[in-house]
């Protein structure tokens, strides 16, 4: 059980600070709808769940592979951020119908995570964290529970950017281009983050 609860606790407060994830589970939620933010951010909690069994097969090989995960990530991000400001989708209007399946946003949530690049590494450093605390011994009973605690928070972090998002947020004329415009910034300044950590830290 405590496992369950680490693993949703450190999930649901990563998961809390603006991201690419939940700020398009917020764009989602005005645009269409709560069920479909939901359903956007379960695909993306189903693909940490399997990024977070990753991280604890690799806690004691991943600082090897830490500075290539950060030059990947940094690339993707400076991409994406470049994109978002300079290309960004055109906003619908009000009313206007939304013939997208859920299916297809539970898709787009897998995807978006996988992006996530850092995510791995993220749990990876805790998951080293908790076993040296003595948490758990390496069995895939262990594992298993602690990645379902690691999703489980993840869909109580979206549920709150969407319940807060279809309450608080009224300009839905606006919601698009400020989206794409914090989450350019976002992958910009973890970005120029990375490159600096590689070339002069």
């Amino acid at each position: 059980m405590k496992l369950l609860l680490a693993g949703f606790v450190l999930s649901l407060l990563g998961s809390l600070p603006p991201g690419l994830i939940n700020l398009s589970v917020a764009y989602i939620a005005i645009r269409r709808s709560f069920i479909a933010a939901m359903v956007l951010g379960t695909g993306a909690a189903f693909a940490e769940y399997f990024q977070a069994l990753a991280a604890v097969a690799l806690v004691g090989v991943m600082p090897a592979f830490k500075a290539a995960f950060e030059w990947v990530a940094a690339v993707v991000f400076l991409s994406l951020g470049i994109y978002l400001l300079f290309w960004p989708q055109k906003p619908r209007q009000p009313g206007e119908i939304d013939d997208v399946s859920l299916k297809s946003y539970f898709n787009k949530g897998v995807l978006i995570s996988i992006f996530n690049l850092l995510a791995i590494p993220y749990w990876v450093t805790y998951c080293s964290w908790l076993q040296a605390q003595g948490w758990w011994s390496d069995n895939i009973y262990d594992m298993l529970i602690f990645a379902a605690g690691v999703s489980t928070g993840t869909v109580g972090a979206f549920g709150l950017y969407a319940w807060f998002s279809t309450r608080i947020l009224q300009q839905v004329n606006n919601i698009a281009r400020i989206a794409n415009l914090v989450i350019g910034i976002t992958f910009l300044a973890l970005a120029a983050k990375l490159l600096f950590q590689r070339l002069w830290a």
